[in-house]
């Protein structure tokens, strides 16, 4: 039987999941929330929310999508680069 390989995991573009919690933060400070009805409100657990607040490295598409829009920000502006990787730049 063949062994199967395994793709190499080569670094790209991440969401910077901490940046994004202190928006939260001051969303949720703002609008007089606990963090169990800002939970609810993004349709995820409480211990979920937690655990990207202590820095979870990673957060699901559909879960960032729903936070980026209770936010009313662009998902792209919290995309960070890894240090070892270029930027790429736009072709005009």
């Amino acid at each position: 039987m063949a062994k199967s390989r395994r793709k190499s995991q080569e670094p790209g573009p991440e969401l910077d999941v901490l940046a994004l919690m202190r928006l939260v933060e001051a969303e949720r400070q703002h609008r007089g929330l606990t963090y169990q009805e800002v939970a609810a409100q993004l349709f995820v657990c409480y211990d979920t929310l937690c655990y990207w607040r202590r820095g979870g490295p990673s957060i699901g598409g559909s879960a960032a999508m729903r936070v980026a829009c209770w936010l009313d920000v662009d998902l792209r502006d919290f995309v960070v680069q890894p240090a070892d990787q270029p930027a790429t730049q736009e072709v005009a």
